[in-house]
């Protein structure tokens, strides 16, 4: 799924029943892949692209895929808007920048390049290995 304003993508999955279909699909076994607003809308609250200069959704829920939120095009500048995201709702956060990346197989995690966790208002650097 691609990127763009991510309010706007899932106004538009939500009323062509296409969030229901992609999760059909995920759930089946099937593989997608989600950069930016389409990597955002897999967890379970779209609100992060506030933190990206977009408005909060009236429909903050996500596809639920995955139990936590991701953070694109992450750089050191947003660190502090994501601890304070992450005391205030007590999430797990992982963030990138371009290029980098993290697939989810069997619930497991695989981190490409320098990907962040960020929890509880702290933040820890993710190696490159499954979690």
């Amino acid at each position: 799924m691609s990127g763009g304003n991510t309010n706007y993508f899932s106004t538009s999955l939500r009323t062509t029943c296409g969030l229901r279909v992609i999760k059909d699909y995920v759930l089946g076994g099937k593989v997608m892949v989600g950069i930016s607003a389409g990597a955002i809308i897999t967890g379970r609250d779209i609100n992060l692209s506030a933190l990206l200069g977009e408005t909060l959704s009236p429909e903050p829920g996500g596809l639920s895929l995955v139990d936590f939120g991701f953070f694109p095009h992450y750089k050191n500048c947003a660190e502090e808007k994501l601890q304070q995201y992450t005391r205030q709702n007590h999430g797990k956060v992982y963030a990138c920048a371009d290029g980098n990346g993290i697939s989810v197989e069997d619930n497991r995690l695989r981190f490409f390049g320098e990907v962040f966790c960020f929890e509880d208002g702290t933040k820890k650097t993710m190696k490159s290995h499954e979690e």
